[in-house]
């Protein structure tokens, strides 16, 4: 775990780190509580060295980033891409169905499909365009005080790897496509502008 430290431009309330700005995040977002590379006994991926390997590299994306920078592009594997494309599928089977009006009214702004792994910084840039969200990744699993603070100020912690592929329709903690396709739309939506 990384220890935090006060940048010049933050402020302090007492002994507490508040963040000023975007770039105040990267203080915070190197500090997670868990779910990156270092998985529970009872993860899916726990035992494949192949799978822990691959989240440790991806989270070193997270890891080295730092706000105004472009966010590196993950290579997915094959096995990444099918765990993916049979979530997404079986996700929008029942969108219309059991989603609310403003994640299906939003979803198609986001140009995700199926047949390709969206990259954080593409959907960073779309999401910037319509209501000045930015997508950030993270790691693994934020402390809720630091996620919150970067809610305020439009940031979006993302981690960017994909669940493993022996139980894709579960996880034990947020990856890239309870990110996308869970959260996003609703980071894209409108309706209140």
């Amino acid at each position: 775990m990384n220890k935090l430290t006060r940048s010049n431009t933050s402020e302090t309330k007492g002994d507490e780190w508040i963040p000023t700005s975007r770039a105040d995040l990267d203080e915070v977002f190197n500090t997670t509580w868990g779910y990156g590379a270092e998985l529970d006994a009872d993860h899916p991926g726990f035992t494949d060295t192949e799978y822990v390997a691959r989240r440790k590299m991806i989270g070193e994306i997270a890891k080295n980033y730092r706000h105004g920078q472009p966010i590196p592009n993950v290579d997915y594997s094959d096995d990444e891409f099918q765990t993916w494309n049979k979530c997404f599928t079986e996700i929008m089977k029942l969108a219309p169905l059991a989603a609310c009006e403003e994640y299906n009214d939003s979803f198609p702004a986001l140009e995700i499909t199926a047949n390709k792994i969206p990259q954080l910084n593409d959907l960073s840039n779309i999401l910037n365009q319509r209501t000045e969200f930015m997508m950030r990744p993270v790691s693994g699993l934020l402390a809720s005080k630091n996620f919150l603070q970067a809610l305020a100020f439009k940031v979006f912690s993302s981690t960017q790897y994909i669940r493993h592929k022996s139980i894709p329709f579960y996880t034990p903690e947020p990856d890239l496509i309870h990110e996308l396709v869970g959260h996003a739309p609703l980071l894209a939506d409108r309706s209140e502008e």
